[in-house]
């Protein structure tokens, strides 16, 4: 877990942008781009990046050898922004390794390169506080609280979107809730936070830390992390989410107008 939170802090500190994107494309057309970083992928796991042609296969902030993310799986989902690029998830393992998104650009001549790599960043006090409270032996509700809010801080793409649809219900109820109490405030702000009432015992209840409802039709919760390292779920009545000046590392359809994000 240390060298991973090491590893999350460097990612932080690069200069970085990931370009303007709509929206999630079909994983058609994909090969070249998938042939690409599952030979990254295999070339970091045997430690051959800084080869020939480990290091043909890098561009961008990966011209210089990158930090060893250890041994890692292949991409699980490749997704194609307008302009072209690609973004690769390559999974996490719950309490060993995070999602890895990794940043695919085509040179010139056409050829697929790995350019940089993203993951949401965890401060090192979340994982120490969580060893703290497991030690007590009779846990107060805040302690009970805050553990869940960790857990989903530190949660799996896959296991975040079990999350959904076990509380699926409750985050439609949180979408009707901000939306009708934004409704009924015609001079209320573009941004509308639930925090009272039945909304903000929804969110007690589920750990999750914030639920927003944005004009003209579009609910934000936020189920984990930290200030705009950020992980939750986005419904939109209209077009699908942007990718836009880099905060988002990853954007997924899940069901009904739903969306998985991860900012940072």
């Amino acid at each position: 877990m240390s060298r991973w939170l090491f590893i999350a802090a460097s990612i932080v500190l690069f200069a970085y942008s990931i370009c303007q994107a709509s929206g999630v494309e079909p994983e058609s057309g994909l090969n070249a781009a998938r042939s690409a970083v599952e030979r990254f992928v295999a070339l970091n796991n045997s430690g051959g990046l800084d080869t020939k042609e480990g290091r043909a296969l890098r561009s961008g902030e990966l011209r210089n050898p990158p930090p060893d993310p250890g041994i890692i799986p292949s991409p699980d989902k490749l997704v194609v922004l307008p302009n072209g690029r690609v973004v690769a998830r390559i999974p996490g393992e719950t309490g060993q390794r995070p999602d890895i998104y990794f940043n695919l650009d085509r040179t010139s001549g056409g050829r697929w390169t790995v350019s940089g790599f993203r993951l949401l960043a965890i401060p090192m006090f979340i994982p120490l506080e969580m060893e703290e409270i497991l030690k007590h032996n009779t846990k107060s509700s805040e302690d009970i609280a805050l553990l869940k809010q960790f857990d989903l801080a530190l949660g799996t793409d896959q296991s975040l979107k079990r999350w959904f649809r076990e509380n699926r219900s409750a985050l439609e109820r949180l979408r009707a809730i901000s939306s009708a109490s934004a409704t009924d405030k015609p001079n209320a702000l573009d941004e509308w936070r639930v925090e009272s009432g039945e909304g903000k015992r929804i969110l007690n209840s589920l750990g999750a830390s914030s639920a927003t409802w944005i004009k003209p039709g579009a609910s934000v919760v936020t189920i984990g992390g930290i200030l705009d390292n950020t992980v939750g779920f986005i419904w939109t009545s209209g077009s699908v989410p942007e990718i836009i000046n880099g905060e988002y590392i990853w954007l997924e359809p899940v069901d009904g107008g739903w969306y998985f994000f991860k900012t940072t």
